[in-house]
């Protein structure tokens, strides 16, 4: 069980193919937010290639 953090929203998700994606946002000072999105899957042969899941929530949360 995670502690917790006053400030900080985290939502985790379940998505296809056993890949889980984490979202943290915590407060900063001047009204600002820093958003950390972090993604876990299953145990793969060799190195898998980068999330589509990461990049479509970054870039949507920069837009």
């Amino acid at each position: 069980m995670r502690e917790e953090h006053p400030g900080t929203i985290e939502a985790t998700f379940g998505l296809i193919g056993s890949e889980r994606l984490t979202c943290t946002i915590a407060g900063l000072e001047g009204g600002r937010s820093r958003v950390t999105i972090e993604t876990r899957r299953g145990a793969q042969a060799g190195s898998p290639a980068a999330s589509p899941y990461v990049k479509a929530l970054a870039d949507y949360l920069a837009g």
